[in-house]
């Protein structure tokens, strides 16, 4: 084998490592971008959850088969699961609203259950979440969004 057929079969690869240790290829490297969140506490819940919405130092998680969780974040270091209270169907989307019912101020959950539509709890009170108004709208839904 001659030097000249030598040189022509290792030029790809001299031609690749120059590149490489030139730094042609790091343009190329895709690096993931961090979150910008930091994790300050945790609370274990029972289900996958689907949803969260807050009103002052609550969270209201759309549970899905478990249903709707109430959370405490006083202390966003050590939250507290208050209640879970089992839905009509598979809770897709929750939102919970300040609103004036019968001359009294009132927290409403909003739920988005499936087939059975958007669902009312009263969370005046978050240990003790009960039916509000207990029709639905009795049309498919999966989210719920509210604007104030």
């Amino acid at each position: 084998m001659s030097a000249r057929s030598i040189f022509r079969r290792s030029l790809p690869l001299l031609a690749s490592v120059l590149l490489l240790w030139a730094g042609c290829a790091e343009q190329d490297l895709y690096e993931v971008p961090g979150a910008p969140y930091t994790i300050v506490g945790r609370v274990p819940l029972p289900s996958q959850n689907e949803d969260v919405d807050t009103l002052g130092r609550l969270a209201i998680v759309a549970g899905g088969q478990a249903g709707l969780h109430s959370i405490d974040f006083s202390d966003p270091t050590h939250p507290v699961l208050l209640e879970t209270i089992n839905t009509v169907k598979y809770t897709e989307s929750a939102g919970i609203v300040r609103t004036l019912v019968d001359g009294q101020v009132r927290d409403i959950v909003l739920a988005v259950e499936g087939t059975e539509g958007v669902t009312t709890y009263e969370a005046t009170d978050p240990s003790a979440m009960t039916s509000f108004n207990s029709s639905t709208t009795a049309v498919f839904g999966n989210r719920v969004f509210i604007d104030q």
